[in-house]
């Protein structure tokens, strides 16, 4: 209770005033915790990938967010977490093509427009469909 105190910017507590704010804290934690759960309570659950990223001619890392529900975030797509989906795609192709499938794979990603990822992507679909079927599914 101290330290926080402290972080606060208070200092010198005296035993019986860590006793009272100890007391108050406790009664609010089981207030929460005793509370009626009644009516709706959604979940959401976003997930974010640091990216090195330009701002104002400097490299810095920004967070940027990689799971979306449509419904609480009204106008956003989906998008699945880059690495999680590599991991699952290559899960699906023999370890002696790995790093050359991969290597496609991120060129996807490396695009500088949706239209050039879109073709990576169909040229990649095209060129593995026959030999890495599985992974061409997901």
């Amino acid at each position: 209770m101290e330290k926080l105190a402290r972080s606060l910017g208070i200092e010198n507590l005296s035993p019986s005033r860590v006793s009272e704010m100890t007391k108050g804290l406790n009664e609010q934690v089981q207030d929460f915790r005793s509370r009626p759960l009644t009516g709706r309570y959604p979940v959401i659950w976003t997930d974010a990938l640091y990216e090195k990223v330009r701002v104002d001619g400097h490299a810095v890392s920004m967070a940027v967010l990689v799971a979306a529900i449509r419904e609480s975030f009204p106008g956003a797509s989906w998008q699945r977490c880059k690495v999680h989906f590599m991991r699952n795609i290559l899960a699906h192709v023999p370890q002696k093509g790995k790093d050359s499938f991969a290597a496609q794979l991120k060129k996807i990603w490396l695009a500088p427009s949706a239209e050039l990822a879109r073709q990576r992507a169909k040229q990649i679909s095209e060129r593995y469909e026959k030999r890495f079927p599985k992974a061409i599914e997901r």
